[in-house]
């Protein structure tokens, strides 16, 4: 892999792989004085740099749009059930910041240049930070502890750090230490030395952790299958979510 070179930003400066139009403009004239071997050669070996950037739909891509389209689809299927209620309107909300951090990593990875690349790196970090404050306050809901969310102070506990973390990293992008691009699309190293990831690592873990707690005494006190089954399949989803984090 080619090294990588300073990217300037309005907020920052992060490293990144220089795009496809700089290394061929680096290189002309020695692909020009050297014999047509040589230069098929020289493609192959750089061929991550000067082959065009998503030209052709990563299928990482592929399955995250249609994973959004299905949020889209399962969230209006339940909120047409009954409106009102409570629970189907998280939901829907739940669904649709899956939907932003789904799309928006998909053309994250297939982005065709840097600046585009840490556009839709921002936007699926901010639905990611958004769907961990609108997961718990769904869990509190469905476990019925609506006495919890008559206290003025939860709903700041709820999206008060979502709200403070979005800001960080749509100013200074704190997640994202360098940006490559490799066989399968842009990845992304994160910035461990900073003290805003690690309050993000914490965000993820204490939310989610209180959701499965949470689930977990459900699914002790169901009284139903049914409800010990659904308890089940949001057991298993919380836990997914926190193993997978962003």
């Amino acid at each position: 892999m080619g090294a990588g070179i300073q990217c300037e930003t309005a907020h920052s400066s992060i490293d990144c792989i220089p795009p496809a139009p700089q290394v061929i403009a680096a290189y002309p004239q020695k692909i020009r004085n050297r014999n047509q071997g040589q230069a098929r050669r020289f493609l192959h070996q750089n061929r991550y740099h000067v082959t065009e950037l998503g030209g052709i739909m990563n299928i990482f891509s592929l399955i995250l749009i249609i994973l959004s389209i299905t949020y889209v689809i399962l969230g209006f299927k339940v909120i047409q059930l009954d409106k009102r209620s409570q629970l189907n309107r998280l939901y829907f909300v739940l669904n649709l910041s899956l939907f932003v951090w789904s799309l928006a990593t998909a053309l994250f990875i297939s982005a065709s240049d840097i600046a585009t690349c840490i556009f839709w790196d921002k936007l699926s970090t901010v639905g990611c930070f958004s769907f961990v404050g609108i997961f718990l306050h769904f869990f509190l809901v469905y476990a019925k502890k609506e006495n919890l969310l008559k206290h003025w102070w939860m709903h700041i506990l709820l999206y008060l750090p979502c709200i403070i973390l979005s800001y960080k990293e749509i100013t200074v992008n704190f997640y994202a230490k360098a940006y490559f691009h490799g066989s399968n699309g842009w990845i992304v190293t994160a910035r461990t030395d900073s003290m805003w990831f690690w309050a993000f690592i914490a965000y993820i873990f204490a939310y989610v952790s209180f959701c499965i707690f949470l689930n977990y005494r459900l699914h002790k006190t169901a009284i139903t299958q049914r409800e010990r089954k659904q308890a089940s399949v949001l057991y298993i989803t919380s836990a997914a979510s926190l193993l997978a984090g962003r």
